[in-house]
């Protein structure tokens, strides 16, 4: 989960070989920047074995109007790097990442484990969202923000709830342990 502006490669990257070579499925929004950076690194790992999977958001929300034929869907995406797009009909994202009607709450629950890097408030929401349902969160922003938030400030806000790696290192043994079900 990242920022869908800035592609923040020097963490995105890394983190889509490390899911790659570890032989999982990569989940993201889709979408642009770090989305699309953590994708391409992800599907330019030779000999993988999982996919890129993009949830993606609808462009607007004309198409949820009263439901008569034609409905005028568009979507955000996907970004070139995504293998198996989802796409769905919830427009919200953003400050209104917490929402019914936003694709967080799917891009939440279907994932083992979240790795947030960089973003604002729609990245922000996912990680809380991840707090409430229980989901396990890595915390990977280096000396970059969260919703304009430090690593530190949001480990003392959320406690063991979320694990804050500070070098590529530590996100390989977090996602290991929990490939390992500790």
């Amino acid at each position: 989960m990242g920022s869908g502006d800035h592609e923040i490669a020097e963490l995105a990257e890394p983190v889509g070989r490390l899911v790659a070579r570890a032989g999982h499925h990569l989940l993201t929004g889709g979408a642009d920047g770090v989305m699309r950076a953590v994708a391409r690194a992800f599907v330019g790992v030779p000999d993988r074995r999982g996919l890129s999977i993009g949830i993606v958001r609808a462009d607007g929300s004309d198409h949820l109007g009263d439901g008569r034929p034609p409905r005028a869907y568009r979507s955000r995406g996907p970004n070139p790097y995504v293998e198996l797009p989802i796409f769905t009909h919830l427009p919200h994202s953003g400050s209104l990442g917490k929402d019914a009607l936003s694709r967080n709450h799917i891009n939440v629950l279907t994932s083992n484990v979240l790795v947030v890097l960089p973003g604002g408030a729609g990245t922000a929401s996912e990680l809380e969202l991840a707090v409430e349902y229980g989901r396990r969160a890595i915390l990977f922003l280096a000396d970059q923000r969260l919703g304009g938030a430090t690593s530190a400030e949001i480990a003392r806000r959320h406690g063991s709830r979320v694990a804050v790696a500070t070098n590529e290192g530590d996100v390989e043994r977090m996602l290991r342990a929990v490939a390992d079900g500790s």
